[in-house]
């Protein structure tokens, strides 16, 4: 899709992949409003910030409620919101559950619902960062692989009942070098700039995509299955050792 004059909405923007796509997008002559749950001033003119939280019904339709407003309608929305947690499986409890839900699933199929009801038969584009762990779970982020099988699950047979012109495209970063990854949790490799996965994120937008991978190496290791019980287990062996310090 020809980004320039898109009207775009981005989720997760006021750091990580999200603000490093918002010159990229800007370059590309899109209008974008910004949404974010920080409060945050916007480098470019064609850039609208607003701030939400995209983990509650009221907080979604108050962006498309605004995107109408400013932009008159959406041609693009990429969902990009997201977050983690490092732990064992067993800290899963409710109240962990649902928050994490509510923000990595429940939103962005909440908001291709609010899309698709728009724009019936007129083409969109729907973006949605997944990641690698769509395909390859990692001891410690079971909770966070869980929400991305998920958005694999809904999107990729939800693709299959759309009309040529209206796209999803699922984005699959590795590993990326922001805040997401902190503390003092394990590394994780390989590992990408944010700059790096917004530039293969709009690459893949511009030419429809359904899957769109930043990372060569992660390509080579996805269709390598053999080797994904190995890389299982030296995470677990850095679960096990992150454990010792923080129990």
């Amino acid at each position: 899709m020809n980004l320039n004059g898109k009207r775009i909405i981005l989720t997760g923007a006021s750091s990580g992949i999200g603000l490093a796509l918002q010159p990229l997008l800007h370059h590309k002559g899109a209008r974008v409003l910004a949404v974010g749950r920080q409060a945050f001033t916007p480098d470019f003119s064609t850039i609208t910030y607003m701030q939400a939280d995209i983990s509650t019904q009221l907080g979604v339709d108050s962006v498309f409620a605004k995107a109408e407003t400013i932009l008159g309608g959406v041609d693009i929305f990429i969902a990009n919101a997201g977050f983690s947690y490092f732990e064992g499986a067993e800290q899963a409890d409710w109240d962990h559950i649902e928050a994490i839900f509510d923000t990595n699933v429940t939103s962005p199929i909440y908001a291709f619902h609010r899309l698709k009801k728009i724009k019936g038969d007129q083409p969109f584009q729907f973006a949605v960062t997944a990641s690698a762990m769509s395909f390859l779970p990692l001891p410690g982020y079971a909770l966070y692989s869980a929400t991305k099988h998920s958005l694999q699950g809904f999107f990729e047979a939800a693709r299959f009942e759309l009309p040529r012109h209206q796209v999803i495209s699922l984005i699959h970063p590795i590993a990326t070098k922001t805040a997401f990854f902190k503390n003092d949790n394990p590394d994780l490799f390989p590992t990408q700039t944010p700059e790096a996965v917004a530039r293969h994120y709009v690459a893949g937008i511009e030419k429809n995509k359904a899957h769109i991978y930043p990372s060569k190496i992660f390509q080579l290791i996805h269709h390598l299955g053999l080797i994904h019980p190995l890389i299982k287990k030296q995470e677990a062996d850095k679960l096990s050792k992150w454990r010792t310090i923080h129990d």
